[in-house]
Formats: C-alpha cells, sequence, structure tokens
C-alpha cells in the first residue's frame, strides 16, 4: 500500500522548485461506477467535480475529487405478490485525494496522468430480503419482506489513470479511469469523462 503514495511524495520537490506559478484546475466530470455489494458488482452512474493544481508545466498534479453516485433497483416478485417490498438503494458520497505525473511532453496537446491517493466514501445501503412465517394456530404461513440498512465510513487507496486532450489552452477534455480499494468494500473502478478548465 506505501508505493501507493509514491507519486505523493514526487509532487514535493516540484512545488518546491517549480519557477512556474500554480495553476488551478477545476474539473466536472460524468461515468458509470461499479459498486461493489455483497461480492457482486452494480453499475450506477457517477457524478464528480474536482479541485486541483498543477506544478512544474503541468507535469505533476494535486487533486481533490468529490462525487455522488446512485443506484435503485426494484426486487423481483412472484406473480400476485400483494405485499411488494420497497426498491433496494445503494448510495455513495465519494472524496478522492491524489497526486498525478503527465507521462506525455510538456509542449504536447495530449496528456496521460497516472497516479495513486487516498480515499474516503460515505456510504449507505438499503436491501430487501423475503422472510418466510412459519404457520401456527394463531399465525397463518406466509412470507413477507425486511430492510435491512447500512451507513457507514469506508477508507483505502486509490489509483487512476488519465488520457485528456487540450481544446485550448484553458480547456482539457479528459477520459478518466480509476480503482478504489475500500477496507471492508472490495475494489470499486469508475469510468468516466470530464472537461476541465484552468482557471
Amino acid at each position: 500500500m506505501k508505493a501507493l503514495y509514491l507519486p505523493l511524495l514526487l509532487l514535493l520537490p516540484a512545488c518546491i522548485h517549480a519557477q512556474q506559478r500554480p495553476k488551478n484546475l477545476l474539473t466536472i466530470g460524468a461515468g458509470i461506477h461499479a459498486l461493489r455489494i455483497h461480492d457482486a458488482s452494480r453499475i450506477g452512474f457517477h457524478k464528480s467535480a474536482r479541485l486541483g493544481y498543477n506544478f512544474a508545466k503541468n507535469r505533476f498534479l494535486l487533486a481533490a475529487d468529490l462525487g455522488y453516485a446512485y443506484l435503485s433497483q426494484k426486487n423481483k416478485t412472484a406473480p400476485g405478490e400483494t405485499n411488494l417490498p420497497k426498491p433496494d438503494t445503494w448510495e455513495r458520497v465519494t472524496a478522492d485525494i491524489s497526486g498525478q505525473v503527465n507521462v506525455m511532453p510538456s509542449a504536447s496537446r495530449h496528456f496521460v496522468r497516472v497516479g495513486a491517493g487516498y480515499s474516503v466514501w460515505a456510504i449507505s445501503n438499503n436491501v430487501s430480503s423475503e422472510k418466510y412465517v412459519i404457520g401456527s394456530y394463531f399465525v397463518p404461513a406466509g412470507s413477507g419482506y425486511t430492510q435491512s440498512h447500512l451507513s457507514a465510513f469506508r477508507t483505502g487507496g486509490n489509483v487512476s489513470a488519465e488520457y485528456g486532450y487540450k481544446l485550448q489552452e484553458n480547456f482539457h477534455l479528459e477520459l478518466r479511469l480509476r480503482a478504489v480499494m475500500l477496507k471492508d468494500g472490495g475494489v470499486n473502478p469508475t469510468a468516466g469523462v470530464g472537461i476541465s478548465y484552468l482557471l
């Protein structure tokens, strides 16, 4: 896990010795997110915003991403079932900090960033399960549904790779991949696009 933070360490000397004033970077992104639930993946929509700082002629980037993902799924029931359960829902509020290095020449209109960092996610799950009631003299047999709720914070490391193209000097279009390894939360990959503006 220590190797994930190497890009952050590499940023330190660049921040100290860079002659260029840092440029603020604002990015709006959207994509798909594989929610890891009970050893199974479910695909949801993920929205994010990023505030970043470029150093050393855009060679290094320190970024903070805040995102939101939500998925709702109806439960399957038998024909004629009247006791319908509520839809299952999975919600994520994501916060990711990362250091990235651009491996392409600074003068190129293309850039490829790779990096790693640390993530803190707030998760909320509401999942229904069927409960069977054994009949007795006073209670008839039947089935019903119970809903379990989980609300917790999960932390872990992240790795990322991004390809971008400079539409103009201050506008960039990006393709982004990220995988977040959460403790007690598995591997959570995200793929999407973003558009950045350098302030």
